[in-house]
């Protein structure tokens, strides 16, 4: 999103947009390499001396950087005896099948501690939060690319963890997609500009046109409404705010 601002405020001042792309793609290569090559990247990007990374298994470590904070956390954190599952590689020739280990309470009950440990760090909160949403629905937030929306997806991957244990699992395996229903789902999602909603649709592969959500706009969230009924496999929610010139943005 970044570098697409640079891109065009380049082309407005007589730029090729082709061009520019692969002056940044080369760039962004070059100075990967070097990060590689070198080291020391949190020296050069944040003036503060070099610190160690955190090895898979190790302990996630808070450090002071400037006004806020640097948290290194150890890429397995949370997953204990699924990783195999989650790090099966779905791109082989041949399928690789990795025994399957239920998912408890407990480490259900850990995962969230988790989420609410990472969420703690962030000075104003979370970007999204959802209400009454079901077990096993996968949540994500977007802006469009030229930002007049902001798009919530929505995965039902319900039922893909209650595989009897000891069973091998791959990723040719059915996913259930199990119906859904009770209370709505409340989701409030920051807004990245000042202008009003004026339009929340739900759309799936079902439907040729989309649904008319409920919603709120209290300036700086937006909420909307949403039946779990209509969720079945994969699901988009629109959440249309028009562009105005030289509006400021919230970030």
């Amino acid at each position: 999103m970044a570098t697409e601002s640079v891109i065009m405020a380049c082309v407005k001042a007589g730029g090729d947009r082709q061009d520019l792309h692969e002056a940044i793609r080369q760039h962004s290569m070059a100075a990967a390499e070097r990060v590689k090559r070198e080291g020391g990247w949190l020296t050069r990007f944040w003036e503060v001396e070099e610190m160690e990374g955190v090895e898979d298994g190790g302990k996630m470590v808070v450090n002071s950087l400037g006004s806020g904070k640097l948290v290194l956390v150890p890429g397995d954190l949370g997953l204990g005896p699924y990783e195999p599952a989650h790090n099966a590689d779905r791109w082989q020739e041949e399928e690789i099948r990795v025994e399957f280990r239920k998912v408890g309470k407990k480490e259900k009950g850990e995962w969230g501690k988790i989420t609410e440990l990472l969420v703690g760090f962030l000075s104003d909160g979370p970007d999204l939060k959802a209400k009454n949403l079901p077990d096993g629905m996968v949540l994500t937030a977007f802006e469009a690319k030229d930002e007049s929306a902001l798009v919530l997806h929505l995965v039902n991957t319900a039922g893909t963890l209650e595989s009897e244990r000891g069973e091998r699992i791959g990723h040719s395996d059915r996913i259930p997609f199990p119906k859904h229903a009770g209370k709505n789902i409340e989701l409030r999602v920051r807004k990245t500009r000042f202008a009003s909603v004026e339009k929340v649709s739900y759309f799936d592969l079902e439907r040729k046109e989309g649904v008319f959500l409920e919603f709120a706009d209290d300036g700086n969230f937006a909420e909307v409404i949403l039946d779990p009924k209509l969720i079945r496999g994969y699901g988009l929610i629109e959440i249309e705010i028009p562009v105005i010139p030289n509006e400021e943005n919230h970030v």
